[in-house]
Formats: C-alpha cells, structure tokens, sequence
C-alpha cells in the first residue's frame, strides 16, 4: 500500500500459497505516485492493482491475477526513479525463476 509517496515496485513476484487468500497485490492509495514495472503476478490473485486516489504507471508487468488491475493507471510516468537510483530491469516472464532462485530464507549470497 503507498500513501503520499512515490514508490517504486519493480522485478517482482506474486504468489500465494495455498493457505492464505489475496484480493490485491498493490493498493493504490491517497496522493500516492507508483511506478510498477517488469512484475508477474500469478492466477491466485484477484486484483494486481487496485485504489483509485492515486496516480499508477504499468509497464511491462505480466499480470495473470483474476480480476486484473482495478485501479486506473497513467501513461505517463509520475516519476522517474533512474533520477534517483540504479536499477535494472528483468523481463517479467523471467521473474518467477530469478525470485526463487535467489531470494528467500535459506539463500546464501555470501562465497
């Protein structure tokens, strides 16, 4: 959820597990700025994206949630994070594999 912010969501994975049940992955909130790029958001979602009181700018997401996005997005970008920070981009469809490669609990980046 980003409220009065600008927030950034890139190279992500959503999933869910079975036990639990999600109606939304981002929650677009009151004065909030998001850039959401290259995420991939598996069936079990409902919504990828919902909220409708602040700006949203989808780029190259791979959104298979049920409902899709509910909250109205822009063409364009309320920000521009590369002003800020380095970052890279993954292709969305690779996303799940480098997620569970190397993130998580049990994930040793130390050699």
């Amino acid at each position: 959820m980003g409220r009065y912010g600008a927030v950034h969501v890139y190279n992500n994975y959503y999933k869910m597990n079975g036990k639990f049940s999600s109606s939304y992955v981002i929650d677009v909130r009151y004065k909030s700025k998001m850039v959401a790029q290259n995420n991939y958001i598996e069936p079990d979602i409902k919504n990828s994206f919902k909220g409708s009181e602040g700006l949203i700018y989808l780029s190259q997401n791979i959104d298979n949630s049920s409902s899709g996005a509910t909250s109205s997005s822009t063409n364009f970008m309320p920000w521009n994070p590369s002003q800020f920070y380095n970052y890279s981009l993954d292709s969305a469809k690779n996303i799940p594999r480098i997620v569970i490669e190397n993130a998580g609990a049990g994930i040793n980046w130390i050699k």
